[in-house]
């Protein structure tokens, strides 16, 4: 998977932004698992995020 080079990215959000997307991938880091989530945004970039980062926008959508 590649991912856009930095200069390619929105440089319309900061980290307090919270933004929507979905999960596609998972990524290690050295021993801890699942360290980071590769997540698609609703405009279609794809970022690399801290998992502990990561929170349900809607958890019920899921559970239909």
């Amino acid at each position: 998977m590649f991912l856009p080079d930095p200069e390619e990215v929105s440089t319309g959000s900061s980290a307090g932004t919270e933004m929507a997307g979905v999960i596609v991938e998972f990524s290690d880091s050295g021993p801890k698992r699942r360290a980071f989530a590769v997540v698609v945004l609703d405009d279609g970039q794809k970022v690399i995020i801290p998992v502990e980062k990561l929170k349900p926008v809607n958890p019920s959508y899921h559970e239909r």
